[in-house]
């Protein structure tokens, strides 16, 4: 009851907040072919595709996937870097009677599957070029638009500013991409900062590298203030409410 079906050519005007540091890429249909599919941690798959030509997008953006034999579709962010512009990975948590994962990523899709997909989308993206101090919050496949930010950031100098990244998860068998993330805070110990936080852990080492707590509470214990900093915030709502 509330559509219109425009009878000519139209221009939309939307009350939108628009980033003049951020340059937005057409959304194109690309077919994709399956190379790496494999379980990372928990009822979680990594999903690796080759694209048939090269995609344009800011980090932090996602693509969308049809769901074969059904109507619907399902978005997924992607883990790349944007240098990285045909082979393209996802981080996918298994839903209970979903039709996208239980239905299909989890059940018969395979390795050198071609499955049609369309993008980029979304304007939850990295500033590049800013220097604010950055505190990066990720629960869960959260960490998949994460991991592009901090790939971007670390690898191609697309951020001037220090990052922090907070992955939080109740245990470690949740966990995942734990020791590239522990390599990258060795290899750039003065711009990237890296805390794996468990809720239903106890502290068993205390060298062992890992926070133990609810993840809020482990950036309250880790800073005085955060007064100039900026957050980039992606996970389970209750989550990403509470930081």
């Amino acid at each position: 009851t509330c559509s219109a079906m425009p009878r000519s050519d139209v221009t939309i005007e939307a009350d939108i907040d628009l980033d003049d540091d951020v340059e937005m890429f057409p959304v194109t249909d690309f077919i994709a072919t399956v190379v790496e599919l494999s379980d990372i941690a928990l009822d979680t798959r990594r999903l690796v595709i080759e694209l048939d030509r090269e995609i344009d997008f800011n980090a932090g953006q996602y693509l969308k996937f049809p769901v074969p034999g059904t109507d619907v579709d399902r978005t997924y962010s992607i883990a790349s870097a944007p240098t990285e512009r045909r082979r393209l990975e996802f981080h996918i948590r298994r839903v209970p009677g979903g039709a996208a994962t239980d239905g299909w990523i989890f059940a018969g899709l395979a390795v050198g599957d071609q499955i049609p997909v369309s993008g980029p989308y979304g304007r939850f993206v990295l500033h590049v070029g800013r220097d604010d101090a950055a505190i990066m919050v990720a629960g869960g496949t959260g960490l998949a638009p994460i991991k592009s930010m901090v790939r971007h950031a670390l690898d191609n100098d697309a951020y001037d500013g220090h990052i922090t990244l907070y992955q939080g998860a109740r245990t470690r068998a949740w966990l995942y991409d734990v020791e590239e993330f522990q390599a990258l805070a060795k290899e750039h110990p003065d711009r990237f900062t890296y805390r794996p936080c468990l809720s239903e852990e106890t502290l068993v080492d205390a060298g062992d590298g890992y926070a133990y707590g609810m993840v809020t509470d482990v950036i309250a214990a880790d800073h005085e203030s955060l007064s100039g900093a900026v957050g980039y915030l992606c996970g389970p709502p209750a989550m990403v409410e509470a930081a």
